[in-house]
């Protein structure tokens, strides 16, 4: 089996607001082999509620200063998610790929705001997308698509992997939280895989937490 090419730490949330726990997290995906880390970033847990139609306390407990991304060493690749347009010219000069969630790639708004900012690599989740927008996609220069199911975590009898083969995918976004998965993905065709990354001390009550794997774990998924 050839290794993927590349393989991402989303570090999501999982910091509890803690730079500590963040830091300690860059750590255990460096030390792991990670290729990229990512973070996420909203510049207002206001406009992240109307959004996310989700709860405002939620987003300000988890707002992560945007200064943090320079914690990421340079030996990997800095990356960090977006969901507000106004928030893409904040990154576009801090990270060296772009990803876009299924939540925001139903329509084109965030990828158009990258492309006026930069010619950098995205990387986009389908989470989400019928068949019909799965064989329409376009497949602009710099632009991969990963396989991704949207429910956190995610199934294992949901996981679809025959879906990267089938659609052309380029990769798979992991929300199962299971070590094997990465493997299996491979197999599958996947070349790029993302997978989530917590700390030791995250809280369980985090919602990032179940499909998450501690750095242990993170390490024997790589």
């Amino acid at each position: 089996m050839v290794r993927p090419r590349y393989i991402i730490a989303e570090l999501g949330i999982c910091h509890d607001g803690s730079r500590d726990r963040w830091r300690r997290m860059i750590e255990a995906a460096v030390e792991a082999g990670a290729d990229a880390i990512k973070g996420q970033w909203w510049s207002s847990p206001e406009a992240m509620a109307t959004h996310r139609g989700g709860n405002l306390e939620l987003f300000q407990r988890y707002q992560m200063p945007l200064e943090w991304l320079e914690d990421i060493p340079s030996m990997v690749d800095r990356m960090c998610t977006v969901y507000l347009p106004q928030d893409v010219s904040a990154i576009v000069d801090r990270v060296a790929k772009f990803k876009i969630g299924s939540w925001e790639s139903e329509d084109d708004t965030l990828f158009l705001r990258y492309r006026q900012e930069s010619e950098k690599d995205i990387l986009i989740s389908t989470g989400g997308w019928t068949d019909i927008q799965l064989k329409a996609r376009c497949r602009p220069a710099r632009c991969f698509y990963l396989h991704c199911i949207a429910a956190y975590p995610t199934a294992r009898e949901d996981v679809q992997l025959g879906a990267i083969d089938r659609y052309g995918l380029d990769g798979f976004s992991d929300h199962t939280g299971l070590i094997r998965m990465g493997g299996y993905a491979a197999l599958a065709g996947a070349q790029i895989i993302e997978a989530h990354l917590r700390d030791d001390r995250t809280d369980p009550r985090n919602p990032d937490w179940f499909e998450s794997l501690d750095p242990g774990a993170f390490a024997e998924y790589v």
